[in-house]
């Protein structure tokens, strides 16, 4: 994971759900994370209608340029990724982990933009995944982004981490400070490097 929003969230999903396989909804306190909030979505799984924003940030809409209660996920991304993305987001639903994926957009006059999406498993009184956690964050944020439309995502890396326990408390990042100097190397979207699966940590 590129950015402290992403690495933020995680460690808090990961400490509510104390090896488990996921955390339980009521177990998430909005105001726990109120400076990760303008990034952060809620997806509503069903197989039926697929993976629809329940909640989306105001940073998310305001960049994309639409309010996105109620929409598909797959609406934003390229079609030709759209499988591979149900794939991943299924796989977390079933079996756990944490979906990265590493997004490209264009706009203003074609201009690349990345982004980066985590998104985790939420489970339901029933003790069943129905609902993914998740952020979604400009790697760059350009000063046109917002006031012109993007491309869909196309998808330039993803993949799924098994996170171990996280030992360290969780500490609200200030989200003001996000920047490019957050990448580990540079803060283009091009020689994305792939992501390391960390075993250990999980249990149902």
């Amino acid at each position: 994971m590129r950015l402290t929003s992403s690495r933020s969230l995680v460690q808090y999903w990961d400490g509510l759900r104390a090896g488990r396989l996921a955390p339980l909804r009521t177990e998430i306190e909005p105001a726990d994370i109120a400076t990760l909030l303008p990034v952060t979505f809620m997806l509503d799984c069903s197989r039926a209608a697929g993976f629809r924003f329940r909640l989306a940030g105001t940073s998310i809409c305001e960049q994309l340029g639409r309010e996105l209660r109620g929409v598909e996920l797959a609406e934003l991304i390229d079609p030709r990724d759209r499988r591979p993305i149900g794939i991943l987001l299924e796989s977390v639903v079933t079996k756990g982990g944490i979906a990265v994926v590493q997004l490209e957009a264009t706009g203003n006059g074609e201009r690349k933009i990345g982004f980066e999406l985590v998104a985790m498993p939420v489970m339901h009184a029933s003790r069943s995944v129905n609902r993914l956690l998740g952020s979604l964050t400009a790697i760059d944020k350009p000063v046109w982004l917002g006031t012109a439309p993007i491309s869909p995502f196309r998808v330039a890396e993803m993949d799924i981490v098994s996170a171990a326990r996280t030992r360290t408390a969780y500490q609200p990042p200030a989200i003001a400070s996000e920047s490019a100097n957050d990448t580990p190397e540079n803060s283009g979207t091009a020689g994305l490097r792939r992501f390391r699966v960390i075993e250990g940590g999980r249990s149902r």
